[in-house]
């Protein structure tokens, strides 16, 4: 029977991500571009949809595959670049329509933090010993 409760909590959590990845994609409507900077807004909403994309995987091993404690020495590192990747990428995308003059700039910056965020957790993904239980 726990099992059974394991499965149907990792299919809530897989629904909820979806939902939210979903809502994500209808908001930012990655194929709507600005006339003026349309390589570089596309850019930026691509980058951000895959960022997402690897979050939200990456919280969902966290959260029902991680099966060991975290180690001393890296642990308040990787804290502060967790920390770091869950809320810059999110603050970027929140305040691009009020940087009217640096836009293009600020669009090709944020891409490339988004890109290099998504790397961080794709390596994270990789060097965590992840234990699956079904």
């Amino acid at each position: 029977m726990n099992i059974f409760f394991d499965f149907l909590t990792n299919l809530i959590f897989v629904l909820i991500f979806a939902f939210v990845y979903i809502f994500a994609v209808s908001t930012l409507k990655p194929l709507r571009y600005n006339k003026l900077r349309k390589a570089s807004t596309l850019t930026l909403k691509i980058s951000y949809l895959v960022y997402l994309a690897v979050f939200l995987i990456f919280v969902f091993f966290l959260f029902f595959f991680l099966d060991s404690e975290p180690e001393e020495q890296y642990f308040i590192l990787h804290s502060v670049l967790l920390l770091f990747s869950i809320f810059f990428p999110n603050i970027g995308i929140l305040i691009r329509r009020r940087m009217q003059n640096i836009r293009t700039q600020f669009n090709y910056t944020f891409a490339t933090v988004n890109i290099l965020v998504s790397l961080y957790l794709l390596y994270l993904l990789v060097i965590n010993p992840w234990v699956f239980k079904f």
